[in-house]
């Protein structure tokens, strides 16, 4: 270790103590930083790209449960049964509607009425996931939350479903 007199100043002393050794320690702790930082930022870029892909997966699931749920119950109305249960998917909406106030994504079709279920509500203004079909029959009252199971009432004369 050098020390030198203070009368040539205070930072030329300081500059002549063995700055190697700090030199050598900072680019060390400056090393392993960036290594910590860079791994975070790829931990997070997969867990970002994890739940991409299972949330993509399960809109899905629900978009085919829902389908195959008013297929169900348009079958039922075709053989004219009197009741239905629903059971998926848990928490989406069945609603009935006619040509006046149809959810944007169906009214090009040439549809008097339709029945949807639909993740939220189905207006207009809302962009929601949801699957309709054509259908003479209107749900009362003008939407019903499915709760599993959801027990519905189907009634041929007066063209109505309602929750049991």
């Amino acid at each position: 270790m050098k020390l030198i007199v203070l009368k040539e100043g205070f930072w030329e002393c300081v500059r002549n103590i063995s700055v190697d050794k700090m030199n050598k320690k900072g680019f060390l702790l400056g090393e392993e930083t960036l290594k910590v930082v860079l791994a975070v930022i790829g931990i997070g870029f997969l867990v970002f790209f994890l739940m991409s892909l299972y949330y993509s997966f399960n809109r899905n699931k629900d978009l085919e449960l829902a389908e195959s749920s008013l297929n169900y119950l348009i079958e039922q109305i075709e053989l004219e049964s009197e009741e239905a249960e629903i059971y998926n998917p848990d928490k989406w909406i069945l609603a009935s509607y006619n040509r006046g106030d149809m959810p944007e994504l169906y009214l090009g079709r040439d549809w008097e009425n339709c029945i949807c279920i639909c993740e939220k509500d189905c207006s207009k203004t809302q962009n929601t996931e949801m699957v309709c079909v054509e259908s003479e029959y209107s749900i009362s009252p003008a939407s019903i939350e499915i709760d599993s199971p959801l027990n519905l009432e189907i009634n041929p004369i007066n063209k109505v479903i309602t929750k049991k």
